[in-house]
């Protein structure tokens, strides 16, 4: 009964946490670009025009104007 709920208990987390692991990078990367691009931003902008959010809603907008 043990090995059944252990073998079952360690394949949930073969599934799962690959799941959570992925969002939690995707997340990091967000966060991380977003301050990157901010601070880009917030000199070429005054400071009250900017929304969170913005810098990476710009960057595909740049990114195809540039090429």
């Amino acid at each position: 009964m043990i090995q059944l709920l252990t073998r079952t208990f360690f394949k949930g987390l073969v599934v799962v946490l690959p799941f959570f692991a992925a969002v939690y990078v995707f997340l990091w990367i967000v966060r991380d670009g977003e301050a990157v691009v901010r601070a880009l931003l917030v000199k070429v902008i005054p400071e009250e025009y900017y929304l969170p959010g913005l810098g990476l809603g710009l960057v595909p907008v740049c990114n195809q104007r540039g090429g």
